[in-house]
């Protein structure tokens, strides 16, 4: 009784410190895996997708993602999952030994598996087959107390199959687990247990060679549930080792456990979890500094919650794919310009990433598909919203979206209605996608709508013009001038030239633009560069809406790097309190230009020094 109710008070202590253990460290990730599918309540989808090799533990995991969309709930039912994992492994070693000792023990591949979804490339599935696993192991081994050999040997074999079918590779472990776990608890009979593993490799070397899996990773190895065009690390295999290993340290666990006093066995079993979890937070805080900034930032991005991101830790970094998504959200809040240089702007790249090594990443395209959409760039935004969706296998749901809008926007409202019907299909965008319906075909709507008549009026007269082809600035310049209220589109062209530093653009802009509808004021940051750009012709400035107390403030400014020249004084330090988020700033300070002639100064040998 004792035992029993040590073991409750150590299930349900798991199950509370691994739930809040994951939100913590996997907030984010879990919001982010739900845009990774969309599922579809479609009999014939459903039955097309989830019915091959593998499929029921892929539909079971996307049901359960879809649910990630609400706070609390990716986490809840990962750690229910994983402690239900953990529980049913222990279960299973009922033939060898119940301590309570192995319990902690028992969570410990769970731990690894839940590490392993820090790469958003481990797909969900990894956790949900591991833990049919187990429900299958628990079971065969309820089974072997019921059953004569045979018809044991006979069960467990088409145990095997069927989870090959239902799981995938997971059955290898399955019947791996079982040999072993006969091994230790009844050795003369385990030979017999070898017939399920020689099954599962029969059965996995046919589905190779017939092309039902792609290769033997896809049949036999946790690599199965890693994204297909990539191959996973050895880190993959720890907890299916771990689990394979436990069933030896049982029955050393059942002596530790009858040596010990009821008091000291809890005591021991508390002091095991403890380790456990030190080791979950020591790699979690290992493993979450790779791509959770970013993913954090996405979520608001999906959300649209502009106010968050700017709120989130992450702002300060500098990484040029973070400074994208905190520009983006400037922009919808109106303070592209006036806040630019509160943050690290690391050149044009802050703006806009367009590394060609990049293009095909879906947490790259996703934002830039956002960014062109603000930019009033349609037609990039259609782009970039298809690409994710074709990139991934099953869809995304806020790039499913995008085309709704876009397509919209284009007047394509045969494409729009093809995508709003998809998403009429799910279970949290259905609303959404209805409200949609009702600009099909009605141009008066459209036009006379805020945001879908505001971006239509930035379409040029040919679209075929918006091919990046000639860089996002140019793109920028097309819709300000076709479009005069295009405010955010104006505000990222003058970004790129301030991060550019390019002064004969600098001035080009504000020759053909100021006093126009479309810049009727010259922003204060433009004014800076301006005034930088033309500081022996301040009549120019004056023309182009340079006030005199910037003509003034920057008069100062150069008064003061001279005077810090001359004594020798760090310009950065001296400058930063009055004029830290200034072009000017950026300019002499913190441009990639500066940044370079530092490290180049740091690289050159100190003169010699002589005896004399």
């Amino acid at each position: 009784m004792m035992n029993k109710r040590l073991a409750f008070l150590l299930t349900a202590l798991m199950l509370v410190l691994l739930i809040v253990h994951l939100q913590h460290v996997q907030k984010y990730l879990f919001f982010f895996r739900e845009q990774l599918m969309v599922f579809l309540y479609d009999p014939s989808i459903i039955a097309d997708r989830y019915l091959g090799m593998a499929g029921p533990a892929q539909l079971l995991s996307h049901l359960l993602v879809q649910f990630f969309k609400l706070p609390y709930v990716g986490a809840i039912l990962t750690g229910l999952l994983g402690v239900l994992s953990a529980t049913l492994l222990w279960k299973s070693l009922r033939r060898i030994s119940l301590s309570v000792l192995l319990l902690p023990l028992a969570i410990l591949p769970i731990i690894f598996i839940c590490d392993g979804l820090f790469d958003v490339y481990y797909d969900y599935v990894g956790l949900v087959a591991y833990f049919l696993f187990t429900l299958f192991l628990f079971i065969d081994q309820w089974l072997a107390c019921r059953l004569a050999d045979l018809w044991r040997l006979i069960a467990t074999s088409l145990l095997a199959l069927l989870l090959f079918w239902m799981a995938g590779a997971v059955a290898l472990l399955f019947a791996v687990c079982s040999l072993v776990i006969e091994l230790v608890a009844a050795p003369r009979k385990s030979w017999l247990l070898v017939l399920p593993i020689l099954v599962i490799l029969i059965t996995g070397a046919i589905c190779v060679k017939t092309s039902l899996l792609a290769d033997y990773r896809y049949a036999f190895q946790n690599g199965a549930y890693y994204e297909p065009i990539l191959k996973p690390t050895n880190f993959y295999h720890t907890p299916w080792i771990l689990t394979a290993v436990l069933p030896l340290l049982a029955p050393l666990a059942h002596f530790a456990s009858s040596k010990l006093r009821p008091m000291w066995l809890g005591v021991c079993s508390l002091a095991l979890l403890i380790l456990v979890g030190l080791f979950a937070v020591r790699s979690a805080n290992r493993n979450g500094q790779k791509m959770y900034p970013m993913i954090a930032m996405d979520h608001f991005i999906v959300t649209h919650d502009w106010q968050g991101l700017l709120n989130s830790p992450y702002t300060k970094s500098g990484n040029f794919l973070l400074m994208n998504r905190l520009n983006l959200a400037l922009s919808h809040e109106g303070k592209l310009l006036d806040n630019f240089f509160d943050y690290p702007q690391v050149g044009p790249y802050s703006i806009l990433t367009e590394l060609k090594q990049l293009s095909l990443d879906v947490e790259i395209t996703t934002t830039l598909s956002e960014i062109f959409y603000q930019m009033d760039n349609i037609a990039s935004a259609m782009e970039k919203a298809f690409n994710t969706v074709e990139g991934l296998r099953y869809g995304s749901p806020s790039n499913l979206q995008m085309l709704v809008r876009t397509n919209i926007i284009f007047g394509a409202y045969p494409l729009a209605e093809k995508y709003i019907r998809l998403l009429e299909k799910t279970l949290f965008y259905k609303d959404w996608a209805t409200d949609q319906r009702r600009y099909l075909y009605n141009e008066e709507l459209i036009n006379n709508d805020p945001e879908y008549g505001a971006k239509r009026r930035s379409l040029p007269d040919n679209c075929e013009e918006f091919t990046q082809s000639r860089g996002a600035y140019a793109d920028l310049l097309l819709t300000i001038r076709t479009n005069p209220k295009a405010i955010a589109a104006r505000d990222y062209a003058i970004g790129y030239l301030l991060l550019a530093n390019d002064s004969p653009h600098i001035n080009a802009f504000a020759d053909e633009f100021y006093g126009t509808e479309l810049m009727p004021k010259t922003p204060q940051r433009l004014q800076e560069a301006i005034v930088a750009a033309n500081e022996k012709d301040l009549d120019y400035c004056r023309a182009r809406g340079v006030s005199e107390q910037t003509i003034e403030q920057y008069q100062q400014l150069k008064q003061l790097v001279v005077e810090a020249r001359r004594g020798n004084q760090d310009i950065g330090a001296l400058l930063h309190k009055q004029y830290g988020n200034t072009y000017w700033y950026y300019l002499l300070v913190t441009s990639p230009q500066i940044a370079k002639l530092i490290e180049q100064s740091k690289k050159q040998p100190e003169p010699a020094m002589s005896a004399h």
